[in-house]
């Protein structure tokens, strides 16, 4: 290597790389091109103690004086934080700063509502006291919204199935989204502050969600969500290696428009039953009520039915002559077991007949419509039974089979009816349900592939500048907002990039996950200004929001210590 390019690397290293000339760096965005000091970050690595569990998410708050840490267990605090003016020797610190040990325990008294680890974190970006944390949890993730002037209790609280893997701030602060996983698609739930009864509270917004089973979102999995810096658009990765935007509705959505019916006709099961001989026909009934009805008890007598009319023997049954027929004693025994009249039974029976016929004054009402000959159709109870030979015994003549409210055809018939009713009338309801949910879905926007394995990682520069993204393939791309164009990328990580933030300024990108260091990458120069070595994995990685310190927890058991780190 030649002396003047010894002397060039060592006047501005940022642009080598091993001695060669590196060829995505371009000068005019250099530190000094931009009448920039080198940043400078030490090895002064502070620790934080105070939680007894593994810590699984970190946060400071909008101005800057308190940092919350979520844990294992339910368990979530809240650190106070001090700026630091000057260094011991009288050196100016604007960067800065000093997390007191003793945290506040929220909730500060009674037991925590998360049941799991509390897993992420969000501050309001306008109101300093205002935070929402979520668990995961085997028997559901729970939303908690808090004020942290009021630390006794959340004054939110919501319930969702399933964990909950990511929470995020509107810009106006007024609403946030929640991200949870699914086995098929995941789901994204959203809430907002609304004035009830002249106060504020948070409720689930109920016009709009993201995903769930049978809705397709154009992605599976919603590995990181945030908003965008406008407010008017959600911005996710997912597992395809797919940036994705959705327009967001600020303002309620006005509800579907059911164009069926508002109020159900109650319409009678279409299977009609038969009536039954006890129940009084309403139509004969009329036509009975006559002043001949006095003479309707008349030719009684114990072959009538149960409806006082005399029973009609079969038309085909074999007659026999009145005194020659010899009854058989056997076979009469086995009449009258069965309930078949014999002996003085069927002379009476036959003298009621008679008495009907040759009474002319009586007339019996029919419910039954008229055929054109005069006579009425045959009825269930009327119809003849099947008749046996004419050899056959008295005791093997047919029995006239009784009339039943409905036979176990029709009773089969009923119930199967009403069951494809029931089932007719559920499909109708998924049906409709389905229909709401995808009312309710966000709009979609614009799509780009970034990378060719999963995304993980999605933060959004505080200026409106650039997208980051990193995933399973450990590398970092910066995305244009403009035209969604990779503007620059970064190959350094050699693990997958779980945790992705922004400097305040914007000057930096801190990266970490499965990699056995965290990078603080140059946004402009494309040079790695830090290298902080940690223990996989990185479980939160977050920058103070008006300095540069960059606070992170990693998986290393014991890991109930956070670390942070400031430029100097």
């Amino acid at each position: 290597m030649s002396a003047s390019v010894k002397a060039k690397e060592k006047e501005h290293p940022e642009y080598y790389e091993k001695g060669f000339f590196r060829y995505d760096v371009l000068p005019q965005n250099s530190f000094s091109a931009r009448g920039l000091d080198a940043p400078k970050f030490g090895d002064r690595v502070r620790e934080v103690r105070g939680s007894p569990s593994l810590i699984r998410a970190l946060a400071w708050n909008c101005d800057g004086r308190k940092v919350a840490s979520g844990s294992e267990f339910g368990g979530l605090r809240i650190h106070d934080v001090v700026p630091v003016p000057r260094a011991a020797d009288g050196t100016p610190t604007p960067h800065a700063v000093e997390v007191r040990d003793r945290p506040v325990l929220l909730p500060s008294m009674g037991k925590s509502p998360h049941h799991g680890h509390v897993a992420t974190l969000a501050w309001s970006p306008k109101d300093p006291r205002i935070l929402v944390s979520g668990c995961k949890s085997t028997s559901g993730g729970v939303v908690c919204v808090w004020d942290i002037g009021t630390p006794s209790a959340p004054v939110a609280t919501f319930k969702i199935l399933g964990d909950v893997l990511h929470v995020a701030f509107h810009p106006s602060g007024r609403q946030f989204a929640a991200v949870c996983p699914r086995s098929t698609r995941d789901e994204v739930f959203f809430y907002w502050l609304v004035e009830r009864d002249g106060s504020e509270k948070w409720e689930q917004r109920i016009d709009i969600v993201m995903g769930g089973a049978g809705i397709d979102i154009g992605v599976e999995e919603v590995n990181a969500l945030r908003f965008w810096p406008g407010g008017d658009a959600v911005l996710a990765v997912s597992n395809d290696g797919s940036l994705n935007s959705w327009k967001y509705p600020v303002e309620e959505r006005p509800p579907l428009v059911d164009e069926r019916p508002k109020k159900r006709s109650r319409v009678a099961s279409p299977v009609t039953r038969q009536p039954s001989p006890d129940t009084p026909d309403p139509e004969a009934k009329a036509e009975r009520a006559t002043p001949e009805d006095d003479r309707e008890g008349e030719g009684e007598g114990e072959g009538e039915g149960e409806d006082g009319r005399a029973t009609p023997a079969p038309a085909d049954a074999p007659q026999e002559a009145e005194g020659d027929a010899a009854v058989d004693p056997e076979a009469a025994e086995e009449t009258e077991a069965k309930g078949e009249p014999t002996g003085d039974a069927d002379e009476a029976k036959a003298d009621s007949a008679d008495s009907a016929d040759t009474d002319g004054d009586v007339k019996m009402g029919s419910a039954s419509p008229t055929k054109a000959n005069g006579t009425a159709p045959p009825t269930p109870a009327d119809t003849p039974a099947p008749t046996a030979p004419p050899t056959a015994a008295p005791s093997r003549q047919p029995t006239p089979a009784p009339a039943t409210p409905a036979t176990p055809a029709a009773d089969d018939k009923a119930v199967a009816d009403e069951k494809a009713a029931k089932e007719a009338a559920a499909k109708a309801a998924a049906a409709a349900e389905l229909e709401r949910r995808k009312h309710r879905q966000l709009d979609k926007g614009f799509r780009q592939v970034i990378h060719v394995s999963s995304l993980l990682a999605l933060a959004v520069d505080p200026l409106g500048r650039f997208f980051a993204l990193g995933g399973n393939d450990a590398r970092v791309s910066l995305i244009d907002t403009v035209d969604w164009i990779v503007q620059r990328t970064f190959d350094e990580p050699v693990g997958a990039i779980r945790q992705a933030a922004f400097s305040p300024d914007g000057e930096f990108l801190a990266v970490g996950g499965d990699d056995p260091n965290i990078y603080v990458l140059s946004v402009f120069a494309r040079t790695v200004v830090k290298k902080i070595p940690v223990t996989p994995t990185v479980n939160a990685l977050a920058w103070h929001p008006t300095r540069n310190v960059l606070a992170w927890s990693t998986n290393h058991k014991p890991g109930t210590t956070w670390y942070y780190l400031s430029q100097e």
